[in-house]
This record gives C-alpha cells, sequence and structure tokens, in this order.
C-alpha cells in the first residue's frame, strides 16, 4: 500500500498548480488532520539539503515548488530550452492553445493524451502563451491563451488569422463523390 505522503506528492506533482488540503482529504477519503500530518513530513523531507523541492502553502491550498537555492540552475535550464526550437510536442501544444483558446493544462492533456506541464511551462517562458486567469471549480485551474509574441512569430495581425481546420473545398468534395 502506498503511503499518504507519497499519495500526496503524486497529486501535487501530477496536478502542478496549487491545490486546497480539503480537496486532498476529499480525494484520499481521510480526514483533514490526516493531510495536515502527511503535509507536514513531505515539508520535513524537502528540508534536507539533497532535495530541491519545497512545499508552498498559500490559504489552505499547497503546491509543490523549487527551493530557492536551485532558482539559479533552473532559470539557466530553461534559458537553454528557450534557445532551441520548439520540438513537435511543442507545436502541438501551442497549436491546441492557439485554436482552443481559453483552455485548462487539463484540457490539452485530454486531447493530446499525454501530460503537458513542461511543456506549457516552456511556452510560458518563451512568451507564446500566458496564464488568462483561473476557472472556478476545484484546484482553480488556469487558463491559458496566446500572447501578442506568438502572434508577431507565426505573423499572424490577431487570432483570428490562424487558419482554418476545414479544408475550403469540403462541401465541393462531398458533392463530388461517386456513389457507386
Amino acid at each position: 500500500m502506498i503511503s499518504l505522503t507519497a499519495s500526496i506528492e503524486a497529486i501535487l506533482f501530477a496536478w502542478a498548480e496549487p491545490i486546497a488540503m480539503k480537496e486532498i482529504s476529499r480525494v484520499l477519503d481521510l480526514p483533514l488532520p490526516r493531510i495536515y500530518e502527511g503535509v507536514q513530513a513531505l515539508k520535513d523531507r524537502y528540508q534536507e539539503e539533497d532535495s530541491g523541492l519545497k512545499i508552498i502553502e498559500v490559504n489552505n491550498t499547497i503546491q509543490l515548488g523549487t527551493k530557492e537555492a536551485c532558482y539559479g540552475q533552473v532559470e539557466k535550464f530553461f534559458e537553454d530550452k528557450k534557445k532551441k526550437n520548439l520540438s513537435n510536442a511543442g507545436l502541438e501544444t501551442l497549436a491546441i492553445v492557439a485554436y482552443k483558446q481559453p483552455i485548462t493544462k487539463l484540457e490539452v492533456e485530454e486531447i493530446r493524451g499525454v501530460q503537458c506541464d513542461s511543456i506549457l511551462r516552456t511556452l510560458c517562458q518563451i512568451g507564446y502563451i500566458e496564464s488568462k486567469g483561473k476557472l472556478d471549480k476545484p484546484g482553480k485551474p488556469t487558463i491559458y491563451g496566446t500572447t501578442p509574441t506568438f502572434l508577431k512569430k507565426f505573423g499572424f495581425l490577431s487570432i483570428e488569422d490562424l487558419p482554418s481546420l476545414e479544408p475550403k473545398d469540403q462541401e465541393q468534395n462531398f458533392l463530388e463523390e461517386d456513389p457507386s
């Protein structure tokens, strides 16, 4: 059986955004005091020097974060990533955000079928997408949309300039099909 701290850690890692402790309590079907104990155990574990993580706690929500001592390395990593061209996964994620905006991380992941945390962070770092606010749902998920930098980089004046997803001659092709 998996431990309470492992369960909380996995939820925080997968969600990647602040989540209410009462929501974790509900999901794990455990009383709130047990959740507080598990969170404290994680905080204690992350106090160790060999951990680059910490628990960020604000208004009874928690989130997995990076220790300040590691910011330099993380910043350098993202700077190196920004210099590279977007991967196919990055381009695919960016297209989903562009066409479906405003959209949450979960919605992007449902479309792509894989986790998109790091890709969305990279797209935010590059400046192609940004947070457009939070949804009034459990966990208050961030909604994403494109930026003027995205429009400029890809040569669009506005989001309405994106190419249509429907083939222009779709009706014509339908009418020209041979019924035999």
